[in-house]
């Protein structure tokens, strides 16, 4: 329907590959339970990016690593595959958006931002997790997050555990 779709109309096929889906599947909670190994066994999405992206006319990335793994992974040209990193830029940050309470009580911490989905894929828990060491070489150091958290991981509850 897509290639079809694309010749007809002489339309250009961009992919947003937002995650690398593939490995990303591997990794959700859902896709390890019984009847998600049965779906994951059903759809084999390394076989549908190796068949089908290399024919779209550009395939969007957010990061590097990612950018260079479909490099390898699907033998595309470097002008095939862009990096658009899925961070605020720094229009969002300013004094106009910012609150100044905020601002001011972690104004002498050293702090880790994040700000986005709350989930266990977002790898949430590494930073968590590596606040005790961190805070042996920062004593200041501060973990801030923004988001609204998801339901199968809760970075409030893996923190005080």
């Amino acid at each position: 329907m897509l290639f079809r779709s694309k010749k007809k109309f002489g339309l250009k096929l961009v992919f947003d590959q937002h995650e690398y889906y593939s490995d990303w599947i591997n990794k959700n909670k859902f896709m390890n339970t019984f009847s998600g190994k049965i779906v994951r066994r059903l759809s084999n999405w390394e076989k549908f990016e190796r068949e089908v992206l290399p024919n779209g006319d550009l395939i969007l990335t957010v990061a590097e690593p990612l950018k260079k793994a479909y490099l390898k992974k699907l033998s595309l040209i470097e002008t095939d595959i862009i990096c658009v990193p899925n961070t605020p830029d720094a229009n969002t940050f300013n004094t106009e958006t910012s609150n100044p309470d905020i601002t001011e009580r972690y104004k002498d911490d050293f702090v880790i931002f994040y700000a986005g989905g709350l989930d266990s894929l977002r790898g949430i828990n590494v930073i968590i997790d590596s606040l005790k060491k961190l805070k042996a070489q920062i004593p200041n150091v501060k973990f801030v997050f923004a988001g609204n958290i998801g339901k199968s991981y809760n970075p409030v509850k893996h923190a005080e555990k």
